[in-house]
């Protein structure tokens, strides 16, 4: 014991301190003679150790399979106080959950030996990853550690992704199919609607063509390893026009009853439908929305209704429909129709029934007609609402024109009409062919007045006028007076000269040629006697004059210039 008396200090100190030191300790100050002491309060000495590190049992490595149970242990001997153990993955994530501890006491008595166990399920997320046993007590200024590195094989996990969210019909849709897997090795299958596309085992699968047949269609990639297989499914979503799955049909109601017209339209996007009635060919109303509209049968009802259906990104559709309302039949005919004696007659009558009728009757002058006795033929076509019917009258002879009777019959009622067949007088065939030989003979004289109107109007544009040959003229003969009197007169005295020694016809404004220049006018006059005359071209001064020319053409053709001076000069 170390002490001062004058300070009232006392201090206790104890070397090697050891497990066994652990006790209480009191500090007491003697009194005088008769009086008590002084006691201090207790001190206990607690002794801290350390624990060793931390052990996992399994080792650094562990393998396993994904599914399996996996129990790792961690061991810490030797604390005092016992070791507080925890379970870390990947240093990051705390995994007590899945743990239990066990503490015991080591002979000594004095220090313990902890014992912790992770349990957990092989995972793919697990493979790969770090697991640490973390041990720490209050001797220890920082955490222990030991690890393990858990290696896990696992069937592939896959994912599948389409090129495009949605593909317009008949274009060509891509799926890329993407597995992560241990062992790496994968083998891959491709099924639409779980049809298994044979010829198909990589990674990728490619729909050409799609139509919307394959709309929200399934297309699912399996990807198997020696673990297992895994998949992924995607659904196609095809964009294509308004289509009609049934046409829209003719609807009949007895008046006053509910009717539903319907428009049964197949698009992607989904297709908006509207209705409109059409009162007149150029006019319509809108009286409804939807795939079904509810009317009433009724006189104001009644008549023609057109649906449009739309979808965005493509053209509309419609198609009409009517709503009738069974009634007795109406009939229709001309009441005078013509027709041609020794030809095919047809005498005609429309019918509006709905129903359509179920009785038909021809009659001529108020008798009935047989066709199988008479050789008359009844032909029936459908129309919208009724029958066209025609009574076919092969070779008519004067005796089969007169009054013609129709009548039809449904189960509502009974109408008819009556029909005057007039004899009507055909053309000659001699008349007919002068008619028409006539017409192509106007037609083709029309056709060549036109083609030589327009030669004439070609040529009369190319010609050039008077008035710009005088203005050429003029241009060209902006000298003095005197030149242009020079050049009268040297014109003049040429062509006497020639026409005396030469017999020929001379056209001096033919040819293209070009005049010497810078001659004067006695060598003009050496050129008319020598033997150049035929070759070149005389000129006075700046001043062209005739070409030389012989009775095959010009030897040099004048120039376009010298044309001109020419036809100015006469």
């Amino acid at each position: 014991m170390i002490g001062d008396d004058t300070e009232g200090i006392y201090s206790l100190e104890i070397q090697r301190v050891a497990l066994e030191d652990d006790a209480v300790f009191q500090c007491q100050v003697g009194a005088a003679a008769g009086s008590p002491g002084i006691r201090s309060r207790d001190a206990r000495l607690t002794v801290l150790v350390p624990p060793e590190p931390p052990r996992i049992v399994q080792g650094d490595q562990l393998s396993t399979t994904a599914g399996a149970v996996v129990r790792l242990q961690c061991e810490s001997r030797g604390g005092k106080p016992p070791a507080e153990i925890e379970w870390y993955s990947g240093d990051r994530e705390l995994m007590e959950s899945s743990s239990r501890t066990e503490v015991s006491v080591l002979p000594d008595g004095k220090r313990s030996l902890v014992s912790s166990t992770l349990t957990l399920t092989a995972a793919a997320r697990h493979h790969d990853t770090t697991v640490t046993c973390r041990a720490h007590n209050s001797a220890l200024s920082a955490p222990q550690t030991a690890a393990l590195r858990l290696r896990v094989r696992f069937a592939p996990q896959v994912t599948l992704r389409a090129g495009a969210p949605r593909v317009v019909e008949r274009q060509d849709l891509t799926f890329t199919c993407s597995a992560t897997a241990n062992p790496e090795q994968v083998k891959y299958q491709w099924f639409v609607n779980e049809e298994e596309q044979a010829g198909h085992n990589g990674a990728q699968l490619v729909l050409r063509s799609v139509g919307r047949a394959l709309n929200n269609a399934t297309v699912r990639c399996r990807a198997e390893n020696e673990v297992g297989p895994g998949s992924d499914v995607q659904r196609v979503s095809v964009l294509y026009a308004p289509r009609f799955r049934q046409e829209p049909q003719d609807v009949a109601a007895d008046a006053g009853h509910e009717v539903s017209l319907r428009c049964d339209v197949d698009a992607n996007p989904r297709p908006r439908v509207t209705w409109v009635k059409r009162d007149c060919q150029s006019c319509q109303r809108r009286v409804g929305v939807g795939p079904r509209l509810r009317l009433r049968a009724t006189r104001e009802t009644v008549g023609r209704y057109e649906c449009h259906a739309s979808a965005e990104g493509f053209p509309a559709v419609s198609r009409q429909l009517t709503l009738f309302v069974r009634a007795r039949p109406e009939v229709t005919a001309r009441a005078r129709q013509q027709g041609v004696a020794g030809e095919t007659v047809h005498v005609e009558c429309v019918v509006a029934s709905v129903p359509p009728p179920h009785t038909t009757t021809w009659y001529f002058q108020h008798e009935q007609l047989s066709p199988e006795l008479s050789g008359y033929k009844v032909i029936e076509e459908p129309v919208v609402g009724g029958v066209r019917s025609l009574l076919v009258i092969p070779r008519a002879l004067d005796k089969d024109f007169g009054l013609y009777n129709c009548s039809f019959e449904n189960a509502y009622g009974s109408d008819s009409a009556a029909i005057i067949l007039q004899k009507q007088r055909a053309l000659p065939l001699l008349v007919i062919l002068i008619f028409v030989i006539g017409g192509i003979v106007v037609i083709a004289a029309i056709t060549l007045v036109i083609i030589l109107c327009q030669r004439r109007y070609r040529r009369a544009s190319d010609k050039p006028s008077e008035q710009a040959r005088r203005d050429k003229l003029r241009h060209q003969t902006d000298g003095s007076s005197s030149d242009s009197d020079l050049k009268e007169e040297m014109g003049v005295i040429i062509t006497d000269r020639w026409q005396a020694g030469h017999d020929v016809i001379t056209d001096r404004w033919q040819g293209d040629g070009e005049a010497a220049a810078g001659r004067g006018g006695e060598d003009a006059a050496g050129l008319l006697d020598g033997p150049h005359f035929a070759k070149e071209t005389a000129t006075f001064g700046d001043l062209a004059g005739y070409p030389c020319y012989d009775q095959h053409g010009y030897a040099q053709p004048p120039s376009r210039a010298a044309r001109g001076l020419y036809t100015g000069s006469q």
